[in-house]
């Protein structure tokens, strides 16, 4: 039974302090600009003129649609010392006949915004999904979720950051890249169960010092049985070693296959029993 690490296994878990001085005056003036700096971070959804409306990337995905706010999560946090390694989560509301088809992570101020894009098929059994990226600079990250009944939902998160993530020099050690790491659960038949992922590689994104060239793992995928249950599709902004947490629910037993695919071509490949009770 595969209810801890697997035999490759180990703990992986996604692992600005200033003080200012103020008078009771600067206090009151700034007050209301503070509090509205804040709101955005704390919103759960992207309000009714979001971001997304000056996003060449966001209004690609959403077209013609009008999209909702509601039925669709996005968390990250609202400020980090370093945007090299920031966790995100990401979900979205679902019936069995309104599955997401796509879920676009865009971040609009990096160099390369797209930064992943999620296909999920009803195999998965919840839109969820967890995985670290890179921001450039402070902005609002832009969730885009499309319905297979057309409808398009929007979520957005305002982070800020002390220093860029984008330009953090990739560890030049690659010995180890490639290497995967998997944990699965004991599944319940039908009822979802996270599935925890990562895969060892340093994701040269090219924009560091004397930018070296580009080499990152561009896609996912997860098969069970040879049904797809998941496709993800990675930008330059996901941070390295990438990590991922998402649900499979299986109906019985069956071999999982899971695959990471760099963009020279290079692939890893895992294959795990998954045992239903």
């Amino acid at each position: 039974m595969l209810n801890s690490m697997s035999r490759r296994g180990g703990t992986f878990l996604p692992t600005v302090h200033s003080r200012s001085c103020f008078t009771r005056r600067q206090v009151l003036v700034m007050g209301g600009g503070a509090l509205l700096a804040v709101v955005p971070a704390l919103a759960a959804g992207a309000p009714a003129g979001g971001a997304w409306r000056d996003s060449t990337n966001a209004r690609a995905v959403i077209g013609a649609a009008a999209p909702v706010t509601e039925g669709i999560t996005l968390h990250l946090p609202n400020v980090s010392d370093s945007g090299a390694f920031l966790p995100l989560r990401l979900s979205v509301e679902h019936s069995q006949d309104d599955f997401p088809d796509t879920v676009h992570v865009i971040a609009p101020e990096n160099p390369f915004p797209r930064v992943a894009v999620f296909r999920f098929t009803p195999l998965a059994g919840r839109a969820r999904i967890a995985t670290r990226i890179r921001l450039d600079v402070s902005q609002t990250v832009i969730a885009v979720a499309r319905m297979r009944s057309g409808t398009v939902r929007v979520a957005e998160r305002a982070v800020r950051i002390a220093s860029s993530g984008c330009i953090t020099p990739a560890d030049g050690n690659w010995s180890e890249a490639m290497r995967t790491r998997v944990r699965v659960p004991v599944f319940e038949a039908g009822v979802p169960g996270e599935v925890v992922t990562l895969i060892k590689h340093p994701m040269e994104n090219g924009l560091g010092p004397d930018a070296p060239p580009k080499r990152i793992i561009e896609r996912f995928e997860a098969r069970l049985d040879g049904e797809p249950a998941l496709r993800a599709t990675f930008g330059r902004s996901v941070a390295a070693d990438p990590y991922l947490r998402f649900h499979l629910a299986p109906r019985a037993p069956g071999m999982l296959r899971l695959e990471w695919r760099e963009d020279t071509g290079r692939r890893a490949v895992e294959r795990l029993r998954v045992e239903v009770r």
